[in-house]
């Protein structure tokens, strides 16, 4: 998605581009013009996104806005001071797809709107594949390991879902310091009146590229709920993301099905004899319920503690080999919950991050490109950027 910015103001124009580039878009600094330019923007695609960054007075915009609207289909973004609502109004009357406050953190509120873009955009993208993280008993690093596997999901495959069935307050959330709106209760006791762009407006967004519809399921709201109406808001959020990961504890795990409506199972477990215990009951559960071995892999978390089973002895006791071991590390998982940043990014080089995307990479490996592919066409709005620069050395020449 490439992006071009209309701006008179510098500042805010430099804030707005570092916060799309931490997003991934494509938006250098030949993407950026002073409003003025914006009369010369004709004939942009659906697939480009134009930020108008608003003078004080808006009033003196609306006819800017008019003008880009009548000569092009691509997105309008407004970014302004929201002085009057009915200001607002006139930005969006005149063509305007959306409106970004400028005096509240900028970064959640383009993440979203980029979002809703790609929602509306891609409204027949492929199913998202389902990865559910989940354990036999409590305290095993579930919520640590699903939002980093998310991460992951989301650098490979650009973007990224968590559902958090675990949590009556939203931890998920927690760990990408993220205050979300909305919680998946009031959207699960709403379900029969959901559709894709309503959930796309409650998904809450990180600038690595990872959504959050987070937790809020009160013991009250998981009694009541039944399977088919997790089914159908997974049906409703796959389109949404290429991949989603599902944290849910044991209870939400049985409760939901969720071993029959998900593409895989990581369970994760500790190397201890209760832990284990746990396990092995959940796995037989699986096995009576015929899941199919193949979409599970067992996670030994905090492997390397004094006194813990050998992953060895653990393969006879469960009946099937540990899969993947995660190194003990306090410090940096300590660090990195305490700072509401998630390890991949707090501590990128320790050896349980390098673990973590080691298993990343077996659940969805990185894409590969084809040697014989054919180079990409020039981006339209850097044609665009030369074109201009062209002109304006004639006009100056």
């Amino acid at each position: 998605m490439a992006v071009i910015i209309l701006s008179d103001r510098p500042i805010v124009a430099t804030h707005l581009r570092r916060v799309l580039l931490a997003q991934g878009r494509d938006c250098s600094l030949t993407n950026i013009f002073p409003v003025e330019y914006g009369k010369r923007l004709a004939g942009l695609d659906v697939s480009q996104v134009i930020f108008v960054v608003l003078p004080e007075c808006l009033e003196d915009s609306t006819a800017l806005i008019r003008q880009l609207r009548a000569a092009n289909s691509s997105r309008i973004i407004c970014v302004g001071i929201p002085h009057e609502p009915r200001l607002i109004l006139d930005a969006l009357h005149a063509g305007a797809d959306d409106y970004i406050d400028e005096t509240n953190e900028l970064d959640p509120q383009v993440a979203d709107v980029l979002l809703r873009i790609e929602a509306t955009r891609h409204p027949a993208h492929p199913a998202g594949k389902v990865v559910t993280v989940t354990s036999a008993s409590g305290g095993v690093g579930c919520t640590m390991i699903a939002s980093n596997l998310a991460l992951a999901f989301a650098r490979r495959l650009s973007g990224c879902g968590v559902i958090d069935l675990s949590s009556e307050h939203g931890e998920v959330g927690d760990h990408f310091n993220l205050k979300p709106r909305h919680a998946l209760g009031d959207l699960l006791r709403e379900i029969d009146s959901l559709d894709s762009k309503i959930i796309a407006e409650a998904v809450s967004s990180h600038v690595s590229g990872v959504s959050v519809l987070a937790g809020g399921l009160s013991p009250d709201d998981v009694s009541d709920l039944r399977p088919e109406d997790v089914h159908r808001l997974l049906k409703l959020v796959r389109p949404l993301r290429p991949c989603w990961v599902v944290d849910a504890d044991r209870r939400a795990a049985r409760q939901f099905h969720l071993a029959g409506l998900t593409e895989l199972l990581v369970m994760v477990v500790r190397l201890d004899f209760p832990a284990l215990c746990s396990a092995r009951r959940v796995l037989d559960e699986w096995q009576d319920a015929q899941v199919d071995a193949q979409k599970i892999l067992i996670v030994a978390n905090r492997v390397g503690q004094p006194g813990e089973i050998p992953p060895l002895k653990v393969e006879s006791f469960l009946r099937r080999p540990v899969d993947v071991c995660l190194v003990d590390d306090p410090l940096n998982a300590n660090v990195s919950l305490n700072c509401a940043v998630p390890l991949l990014n707090e501590a990128p080089k320790s050896a349980l991050a390098e673990r973590i995307n080691s298993l990343a990479e077996r659940i969805v490996p990185t894409p590969i490109e084809s040697p014989d592919a054919k180079p990409k066409p020039e981006n339209g709005v850097l044609s665009l950027a030369r074109m201009l620069c062209k002109m304006t050395a004639v006009t100056t020449g």
